[in-house]
């Protein structure tokens, strides 16, 4: 998103005084991607910063500009927050490689902020809320999320799998960026901002987003998460202001996004998939029978290994299933901690049909 014509940069360059930002950072682009000019790129990129953050200027349209300039610039300002975007991601490059990691960071993480300004993903698009389903073990944490009545959030580098994403994958190990990302300099100052990403991760039918038994019926996730059926499955429903929920003044966001498959064996570019959301939402393909969907939160203020959301009626606990060999002590415990409203199922099968075919059956306390 930077002109690629000396004519309109050298009528930039006749340029000193305009309150537009998007002059500094075309010509900032253009030095750094073209000329080869870092230390007046650097000086052109601080100024487009410093007034598209000035409240008196960053809605400022210098009408002084050439009538060709400014039909170019603003055709360009049309595709916001992509130029955003671009203009901190320079803006974050520029400063880590002049050695100024403290504020590079910074704005990387706005960058990052406004990388994720975008549409509803098109399977969300229309829905007024997801249902998502959670296969949890009957442990202390699936207990406490249960008591204070939160969905909690973790750091996507405290994953068991190294692969989980890719942020994970590339956040991991400092001598892994060098031999993959060939400008490191600045790739390492980026990669500090996953730790302020958290990720929870659900089962759903991305096609409807509505209830579905056969997730449900899927022993494999209640061997694999629900420590061999011996826990419980918790069914929320999201809405739609969970689908893309950005705060300005905090510069933090929340987004449900659904988890991408690599349908190619090919390798991926470890610096493109800095660039994307899809760092936090791409896996293997060998996980795509599991239909996942993140809920992916981003706090460039928040250093914990972990952040949570309160339940209400926008973020609702609907139901909780119990595995099939959950046992009746921990039934009794997670039943006292169910809000208000929330029923209660387990699962079983019917012996007379189909051994091995799952049924939901509803929860009686008595039993």
């Amino acid at each position: 998103m930077c002109f690629k014509n000396e004519v309109l940069y050298n009528e930039l360059c006749k340029i000193n005084d305009s309150l537009d930002y998007r002059v500094y950072y075309q010509k900032a682009a253009y030095e750094y991607l073209y000329l080869q000019m870092n230390e007046l790129a650097l000086i052109n990129i601080q100024r487009a910063v410093e007034l598209f953050e000035n409240p008196l200027y960053c809605a400022h349209v210098d009408v002084n500009l050439s009538s060709t300039i400014l039909n170019d610039l603003d055709s360009i300002q049309d595709s916001c927050p992509e130029y955003i975007t671009k203009m901190y991601q320079l803006a974050a490059q520029l400063y880590a490689q002049s050695g100024k990691e403290k504020e590079a960071k910074a704005l990387y993480c706005k960058y990052y902020y406004y990388l994720n300004k975008v549409k509803v993903d098109a399977s969300l698009c229309g829905k007024e809320s997801a249902v998502v389903y959670s296969f949890r073990p009957y442990n202390m944490y699936s207990l406490q999320d249960l008591a204070k009545g939160e969905i909690t959030l973790i750091d996507p580098l405290k994953m068991n799998d190294p692969f989980d994403s890719l942020a994970r994958y590339i956040a991991g190990d400092s001598e892994r960026l060098k031999r993959n990302c060939n400008q490191h300099d600045h790739v390492k100052v980026q990669s500090e901002c996953f730790k302020h990403f958290y990720i929870r991760s659900f089962i759903a039918n991305k096609k409807t987003y509505s209830s579905d038994i056969s997730i449900l019926r899927n022993k494999l996730m209640w061997a694999y998460y629900a420590n061999g059926h011996q826990g419980l499955c918790l069914k929320y429903r999201i809405d739609k202001d969970y689908f893309k929920q950005f705060d300005d003044s905090k510069m933090s966001f929340t987004r449900l996004i659904p988890v991408k498959y690599n349908k190619e064996r090919r390798k991926i570019s470890i610096y493109e998939a800095l660039n994307t959301s899809n760092a936090f939402a791409f896996k293997d393909k060998c996980w795509e029978p599991e239909k996942e969907v993140r809920l992916l939160h981003f706090s460039p203020y928040c250093d914990d290994d972990h952040y949570s959301i309160p339940l209400d009626e926008k973020m609702k606990l609907e139901e909780i299933i119990f595995g099939f060999n959950c046992n009746k002590e921990a039934r009794a415990t997670i039943a006292k901690l169910a809000p208000s409203g929330c029923k209660l199922f387990e699962m079983a099968n019917d012996e007379e049909k189909d051994i091995y075919t799952l049924i939901k059956k509803e929860f009686k306390q008595s039993e």
